[in-house]
């Protein structure tokens, strides 16, 4: 792995936050097993006490999923689908990610 991929895949990986007292976040992706096997192990390294799932599908699958009570137990949506975020946001679908202050800095990029 490439240090600038390993820089990003750690950078995510602290963007990835879990809600306070999960110990088992499940984030909803479209991205490939191989590059959220990175993000998991980069994450693994910051908060080895929490466990990772990935539940995989598009756009629409996610929508239909976080319009679910609970939001169908996903606590983190990501996905390039740009264009989808601001529909979840207008029907008041995104929620706040928890406690971001443990072993970290709660605000990524510049």
């Amino acid at each position: 792995m490439s240090l600038r991929l390993a820089r990003v895949a750690a950078l995510c990986a602290l963007c990835l936050a879990s809600p306070a007292g999960a110990e088992t976040v499940r984030v909803f992706t479209s991205y490939p097993q191989e590059i959220m096997d990175l993000y998991e192990q980069a994450f693994a390294k910051v908060r080895p006490d929490v466990q990772v799932e990935f539940q995989w599908g598009h756009a629409a699958d996610a929508l239909t999923t976080l319009r679910r009570p609970d939001q169908g137990g996903v606590d983190v949506w990501w996905s390039p689908a740009s264009n989808a975020f601001p529909v979840l946001a207008r029907e008041g679908g995104l929620q706040p990610l928890g406690d971001l202050s443990r072993g970290w800095r709660p605000r990524c990029g510049a």
